[in-house]
């Protein structure tokens, strides 16, 4: 007979729905009491940690997205346990009728329940919800960090460009209210503010010790690089992993570089496997595709012919804000960026999204046709605006499609995609992957349209995390675009090297399987296209080398 577990706030059969691994996860928590979970998108986060909240006498306190509270509490909190969930909210999205939060603990002490507390992360950083959840810190909950990697802010000052210099008193006044001041830049001889930031991170230090135990949620703990780990770590076990300068410098390799601290690297990346293997427990994405249908991934090149004309700033407009910018390749670096660099950025991706529109639009509208649920993560809110207004034109309107990005309240989003997760289909949401990537349940999809390679891992996994996990019930296509002749495959010359890393500390095959997807096949089919070609006389020398260079060497000779 299956072993069972009672827990009064519980619904009995939920012990039962529970897959493998999330019971071995919760044990392993419980036992432990503070940990990590680092599991693949949609493998059961939620329950598993709300079980473990529910095996303390303590009040549960969960850290997530803004655009996951309500989620959180109608998918999760409502759907698997009796009890009723509070929502810390700012101002703006209070109601009359809005219960406070000492009225909401009073009523759970007086009826016997435990209180179970919902709030952003933002929330850390708004004077009105930090006393909430202060007063919530008062009563040594257990705390649930969903997606932890939010928790990864190092900077203690933010730098805004004084763009109009006759008004320098102006910004003066500005950052004393701010507690800051204004300097000049050494570099550019530019006149700019500086404001101390009051970051996610420093306000979660703040918070986690007063916690009785904590546990870490996240699909994606090194968001972008190794350095994300350290407030994390230090999240979960306050003062027990030194100072992030130490720790930067033994396992990311740090040191002073001309304009401050290089941090990016990794060393010493056994040791910390062997650190974080009795902290964590790690889901891949093996273990939750065994209980999903398939996965296709797609790379489609739209060649030059099938692509739309350019809109908006004419090219020599364009080379004007370059030359204002201080060169354009250097833009595709992550070595820093000015307004300059973030205006020709947004010109350059503005335009390859319209490039890409209508074949966005064509294969979209075919998969309505035939009955489907799509999904179409753009990287820009205009863009998603004109696709949307595009597709509701070539099907002639016949169809129930969404827009949605960032621009829009978290309750009209969440509005959207109950919706959308409700429609028999076909229907469509186009929005953007930053305002829809996280947290959310879309897995009723059977098209994704990833049309702006993202610029990192955590991103990448994120979005398709939508539609790929638990409750998924039919086959799911992504599609990866690029439109040749464009600075498309810039990003991924990014991109490809940070993937590279992050298998360096993960076992996860979902890695290569994305890199071998935005490549546009696998690593054998690469390496054999290679040895074709230089077989068959058809490569130069210097090509030779070059090609051997992008697929990677220990690859090609593994």
């Amino acid at each position: 007979m299956a072993a069972r577990l009672i827990l009064p706030n519980l619904k009995p059969e939920i012990w039962e729905w529970c897959v493998p691994y999330q019971r071995d996860g919760v044990a392993r928590a419980v036992a432990r009491q503070n940990y990590h979970f680092w599991w693949a998108c949609g493998a059961g986060k939620s329950l598993a940690a709300l079980i473990w909240g529910l095996s303390f006498r303590n009040p549960i306190l969960i850290f997530c997205r803004a655009s996951a509270r309500g989620q959180w509490v109608s998918d999760a909190i409502e759907a698997f346990t009796t009890l009723k969930a509070y929502t810390i909210l700012p101002m703006s999205e209070q109601g009359k009728d809005y219960e406070s939060i000492n009225a909401y603990l009073a009523r759970c002490y007086r009826e016997w329940t435990k209180p179970i507390v919902v709030v952003s992360w933002d929330g850390l950083t708004d004077p009105r919800q930090r006393a909430a959840i202060d007063i919530v810190m008062s009563h040594a909950p257990s705390v649930i960090a969903d997606e932890a990697h939010a928790v990864k802010n190092h900077s203690h000052w933010k730098r805004t460009a004084c763009t109009r210099q006759r008004d320098l008193n102006a910004w003066r006044s500005l950052a004393a209210e701010r507690d800051g001041f204004v300097v000049k830049d050494d570099e550019s001889d530019d006149w700019i503010m500086l404001t101390p930031v009051l970051s996610i991170a420093g306000q979660a230090a703040r918070v986690a010790p007063l916690a009785t135990r904590r546990l870490a949620l996240t699909a994606t703990p090194m968001y972008n690089a190794l350095r994300d780990l350290w407030a994390q770590l230090s999240f979960v076990e306050p003062k027990q992993h030194g100072r992030y300068g130490d720790w930067a410098r033994h396992f990311c390799g740090a040191y002073e570089g001309e304009y401050g601290r290089i941090d990016t690297g990794q060393s010493n990346v056994e040791e910390l496997r062997n650190i974080l293997a009795q902290r964590r427990h790690e889901v891949t994405s093996e273990e939750v595709w065994q209980y999903l249908p398939p996965c296709e991934r797609l790379l489609t090149v739209i060649p030059q012919s099938e692509q739309g004309r350019e809109q908006g700033v004419k090219p020599s407009r364009m080379r004007e804000i370059v030359r204002a910018a201080g060169g354009g390749d250097a833009l595709f670096d992550e070595l820093g960026s000015s307004d300059g660099k973030e205006a020709y950025r947004a010109l350059v991706f503005a335009n390859i999204a319209t490039r890409k529109r209508p074949y966005v639009v064509r294969t979209v509208g075919e998969r309505l046709r035939q009955g489907q649920k799509c999904l179409v993560f753009t990287g820009l809110r205009n863009d998603a605006e004109q696709t949307h207004e595009a597709i509701v034109k070539e099907t002639k309107g016949r169809f129930q499609t969404w827009m949605a990005h960032g621009g829009m309240t978290t309750k009209e989003r969440e509005r959207i995609r109950k919706e959308f997760m409700a429609h028999p289909g076909p229907c469509a949401i186009v929005g953007t992957g930053h305002a829809w990537g996280e947290s959310l349940s879309l897995h009723t999809a059977h098209y994704l349209a990833i049309v702006q390679l993202p610029w990192t891992w955590g991103q990448i996994r994120q979005w398709e995390g939508r539609v790929r996990r638990l409750g998924q019930l039919c086959r799911i296509t992504i599609e990866y675009m690029y439109a040749a002749g464009t600075r498309d495959m810039r990003v991924y010359d990014i991109v490809r090297p940070k993937l590279a890393k992050q298998e360096a500390i993960s076992d996860d095959s979902h890695i290569r399987d994305v890199r071998e997807a935005v490549a546009g096949g696998t690593d054998k089919q690469l390496k054999q296209s290679i040895f074709d070609s230089i077989v068959g006389g058809t490569m130069k020398e210097t090509d030779i080398f070059d090609a051997f260079d992008d697929a990677d060497e220990d690859l090609l000779c593994a």
